[in-house]
């Protein structure tokens, strides 16, 4: 935003004063299950935002807003000194407008992984076993908003 026209030039004073703060508007709405041991959570989750930047190392503006919707399912389980959690996120993301790139439009977002999951198995009292997080997407949703 410091270098963009929402700042004067001249003074630093902001010219426009919606450009002060990003509103996401969201929802989510989830389940959990517990019992012995074990516990579940899956989450629903919609949110639409809008961005107003300067990505430095482009050295491109941004001003878009961007629409994401999807599921996160997290669970653990545990049995004596053994533990064992892990989690997934499916994201449907997509830029539903650009003041300064309209071709930019119904792509995703630059970053936003399409599937990601991570685990982790422990002992209690011992440092972590194993620890992953991958990320994914299909070749055919590979095309990123570049500007």
């Amino acid at each position: 935003m410091l270098f963009g026209p929402a700042v004067s030039t001249t003074d630093g004073h902001l010219i426009n004063r919606d450009a002060a703060v990003d509103h996401v508007r969201q929802a989510e709405l989830g389940l959990k299950y517990r019992k012995k041991g074990m516990h579940v959570t899956l989450t629903g989750f919609w949110a639409r935002t809008a961005e107003q930047n300067y990505e430095a190392t482009r050295q491109v503006f941004i001003d878009r807003e961007y629409r994401a919707s999807g599921l996160e399912l997290d669970g653990a389980y545990s049995v004596g000194p053994f533990n064992m959690t892990g989690g997934a996120t499916w994201t449907d993301a997509k830029i539903v407008s650009d003041a300064l790139n309209r071709g930019l439009v119904g792509n995703p977002p630059r970053r936003q992984a399409r599937l990601s999951s991570r685990r982790r198995r422990r002992s209690i009292g011992t440092a972590s076993r194993s620890a992953r997080t991958w990320s994914a997407r299909p070749a055919a949703m590979r095309r990123t908003a570049t500007s």
